[in-house]
């Protein structure tokens, strides 16, 4: 069964969209201006949409909803449980996606949203819960990465398909998966419309705060992946060339030690220049002052033979 449809089946704005609750008082109220009505399936491609009855109930119990007219129909699509649908209609209609993917806060600002969306694929074709299209998020890079779309597939049951996953990765469309807990089933509380109401104001405040997904499909676009080559290459140049600049740094410092040691020799070669300077003259000092003891050893040498007395006189 299903629980919200259109009024009109082309052209549709948010305000033609209704519940079977609402349908349901209409009804009681104008019986007859309602009766035999038909109303739209929530497809968003019009060659999806399905012609669907309003019921009141099963029974004598008031428990409305909507049943596609055609029986073919009614086999193939109407697997959904209540809680996914409100669900579905609930974050379809956020003007702003709060995700947090694991670690990572990712915001959405939305500017269309589709809902039961089909991809033609070259796998297939594939019906999304919600397709959304944007042109701002944060961080930015996921507006790069995916080129403002994204599917968003409600997780309650049933996973999403690896076949379905990888056909949409394939085809460039990114998919976070919302895992809706058994605590916020609506089923018991789709019988009593008050306490319907209330629970599903409660699920909106929720969605609108934060949105606990998984990113199940996160393709790159060309245009992001030119990015991320450039900023690789931006930051392997700077990698360069700060390597360069610390080997031009290293041998500017190298250069200057050895000029610093080349200047410390010079000063040291000149003190030894002095030295020996000093030394040779001190040297000479002392050769002339051997000659003078020389030849005055020799000058008395020569008085002593010259004057010396013969032994027989």
């Amino acid at each position: 069964m299903k629980v919200r449809a259109y009024t009109k089946p082309r052209d549709r704005t948010p305000e033609d969209l209704v519940t079977a609750w609402q349908i349901y008082h209409k009804r009681v109220e104008n019986s007859k201006e309602y009766k035999g009505r038909i109303y739209y399936s929530t497809h968003s491609n019009p060659d999806d949409v399905k012609e669907m009855i309003h019921y009141k109930g099963r029974g004598r119990k008031i428990n409305p909803f909507f049943q596609y007219k055609n029986s073919d129909d009614r086999e193939s699509g109407e697997g959904e449980s209540i809680t996914h649908q409100f669900v579905k209609g609930i974050i379809s209609e956020i003007k702003v996606l709060n995700f947090v993917v694991g670690d990572e806060k990712i915001t959405i600002i939305v500017d269309n949203a589709f809902v039961e969306y089909r991809f033609k694929t070259e796998d297939g074709d594939f019906i999304v819960d919600i397709f959304v299209e944007f042109n701002e998020c944060y961080p930015q890079k996921y507006f790069d990465k995916w080129l403002g779309i994204l599917a968003i597939e409600i997780h309650y049951g049933h996973k999403v398909d690896k076949e379905k996953r990888e056909a949409l990765r394939k085809h460039g469309i990114p998919i976070i998966e919302v895992k809706v807990l058994k605590k916020y089933d609506l089923t018991d509380f789709y019988v009593n419309e008050y306490k319907l109401n209330k629970r599903i104001g409660e699920l909106k405040s929720m969605y609108e705060n934060k949105i606990f997904g998984k990113l199940i499909s996160d393709p790159e676009s060309d245009y992001y992946k030119v990015q991320e080559q450039n900023k690789y290459l931006k930051n392997k140049f700077s990698e360069l060339k700060n390597l360069a600049q610390d080997k031009l740094n290293e041998q500017h410092d190298e250069n200057q030690r050895l000029m610093k040691e080349c200047n410390e020799l010079k000063v040291e070669i000149a003190e030894l220049k002095l030295e020996l300077r000093k030394i040779n003259h001190e040297l000479s000092d002392v050769k002339k002052e051997n000659s003078k003891l020389i030849e005055g050893k020799l000058v008395n040498r020569l008085k002593d033979i010259i004057f010396r007395k013969p032994k027989n006189q």
